[in-house]
């Protein structure tokens, strides 16, 4: 019983440290996450603000123009 409850007790600290980590991390002004140079991203998958922008221009239509209904 004491195992598991060391366990239990280890999976909750990890949880309450990445929650901290997350929340220390957004005082920066520019988020780790927001860019894609950093080593956890996918170089494939990963889009940063430009090329989001550049996409939604050759596509020739906005996310709100998608889902307007006539």
């Amino acid at each position: 019983m004491t195992t598991i409850s060391w366990l239990v007790q280890i999976y909750y600290n990890v949880i309450v440290a990445h929650t901290l980590l997350y929340l220390f991390a957004s005082f920066n002004s520019r988020l780790p996450w927001s860019t894609c140079g950093n080593w956890w991203n996918d170089p494939i998958t990963c889009l940063d603000q430009t090329s989001k922008i550049l996409h939604q221009l050759k596509s020739g239509m906005s996310k709100k123009g998608q889902f307007l209904i006539q």
